[in-house]
């Protein structure tokens, strides 16, 4: 008897993968039209969705995919919620949406920090949340720039201190001193400043306590409802377009330059592609990863800011693709096949195998990252007691920020920010060359590595 149960059970499986594979089949032979709001227009930000459309990833999934250009006034939240598209890329104002109420979907995080920052002039002295009082900063509507307000609510800043306009979107603002501050990415305004000739600073949100995703993929409620398979398999062929774009940066760049006419030069993309990969973390992340106790972790930076309600959960705002295509199979062996109640409860068993699988897997995914937070707290302490200087190199400004105790060794002001000729200049000019490479290869190729060396103070110690 349990042999024969056995046997029918696996009967009914195989069946259940042959309707499946038949009904996935039939979807795809019907090209479906779907439209995808850019953040802003054509530039190499949007890389992995070129790659996908013109290698073809698209036309595989049974997708016509329509590439829509941002703008001033037409922005991927808006869009997606009216239903013009299905599809958008956005920072932190998706969840800032969602926690209001509103029903959006994150299906993956392209950049795993935000690329958004604030760029002052450096001959303005304006370096920190707290030099913006008084000052005049362009920024986009607050939903849309909600990094910026958690940050000066985060430093003790109150916004309505600060003389927030509109952005222009045009740089030359800043350099024309019509405003203080001006809203901008690491991948494209530093350029153009150093193009210009103008030394500036960044004010990095992450620097103070706010690192949100970037760029993020998502769709709404209603088109993960009623169109599960479209929604997993628009996801999959992005994600190829996106390792693609990354291990071929050149190629896209050829491909903007010809196709897409982008007013940028060469070497303005290709600066955006590097900047784009210290963010994206392709070698050291898979692209597109979420993780939820960092999505919590931004949840909580809302709510302590006050942006977000106290009650305000993520229930239903990280897309999983393996329980969504669980769901789906389930769905299309009840409806399609009208098993009887024997094919139903071994589903429904083999669901729960998974669902158990699953929920070990986060389980002690999130153990390990929660031994790694306390590892790392545990090493900051360690550092401090046993008065180890240390230093961060902000790649977006190349400036060095010193930790209390190496400013001390160097008989520096605590949180001073060097330039990296200015933290060069107190080795030997003989060692410069060896100190610097040693960076370069660290930064470029992860090699550790460690020296000995006297430095040059400023009291002539």
């Amino acid at each position: 008897m349990k042999l024969t149960l056995i046997r029918l059970l696996s009967v009914l499986f195989a069946l259940s993968g042959l309707f499946g594979a038949w009904a996935s089949r039939a979807e795809s032979n019907a090209s479906e039209t779907v439209n995808v709001q850019l953040r802003w227009m054509h530039q190499f930000q949007f890389a992995g969705y070129y790659v996908a459309l013109e290698k073809g990833f698209y036309q595989e999934a049974g997708l016509d995919v329509r590439l829509l250009e941002g703008g001033p006034g037409k922005l991927p939240v808006d869009e997606v919620l009216s239903g013009r598209a299905q599809y958008g890329a956005a920072n932190s104002e998706v969840l800032y949406e969602r926690l209001r109420g509103q029903p959006l979907v994150a299906l993956a995080a392209i950049f795993q920090h935000s690329p958004s920052v604030l760029v002052t002039r450096a001959d303005s002295g304006i370096r920190t949340p707290h030099d913006l009082v008084g000052k005049k900063v362009m920024l986009m509507r607050g939903r849309h720039d909600s990094d910026f307000y958690a940050m000066l609510l985060h430093e003790g800043v109150k916004p309505e201190t600060v003389n927030i306009q509109p952005t222009s979107y045009d740089i030359k603002d800043l350099v024309a001193g019509k405003v203080d501050a001006f809203n901008s990415y690491l991948t494209n305004e530093p350029f153009v400043l150093r193009q210009l000739g103008i030394e500036y600073n960044v004010i990095n949100p992450s620097h103070y306590g706010i690192d949100y995703y970037g760029d993020i993929l998502f769709t709404s409620e209603d088109e993960l409802r009623q169109h599960p398979e479209r929604v997993k398999m628009f996801r999959a062929a992005t994600l190829r377009g996106w390792n693609y774009a990354m291990e071929h940066p050149d190629e896209v760049i050829d491909l903007l330059l010809d196709k897409y006419r982008v007013p940028k030069t060469r070497e303005h993309l290709q600066f955006e592609a590097e900047a784009m990969r210290s963010l994206v973390l392709p070698a050291m992340v898979e692209i597109g990863h979420m993780n939820r106790w960092r999505w919590q972790s931004m949840v909580d930076a809302f709510k302590e800011t006050g942006m977000a309600a106290s009650d305000a959960r993520l229930d239903g705002f990280i897309y999983d693709p393996d329980v969504g295509a669980s769901e789906n199979r389930m769905r299309r062996i009840v409806w399609g096949l009208l098993w009887g109640i024997l094919a139903a409860l071994a589903i429904v068993s083999a669901m729960g195998v998974m669902l158990y699988r699953l929920r070990k897997e986060v389980v002690l995914r999130k153990s390990a990252e929660e031994r790694l937070m306390r590892l790392n707290s545990s090493l900051r302490r360690t550092n401090e007691m046993a008065r180890i200087g240390g230093w961060e190199r902000d790649i977006g400004s190349h400036t060095i920020i010193l930790s209390a105790e190496a400013a001390r060794i160097r008989e520096l002001p605590p949180g001073s920010v060097l330039k990296a000729e200015e933290a060069l200049s107190f080795y030997a000019p003989e060692e410069r060359p060896a100190r610097m490479a040693e960076v370069e290869r660290a930064i470029n190729d992860g090699t550790p590595w460690e020296h000995e060396s006297l430095l040059t103070l400023p009291s002539g110690r």
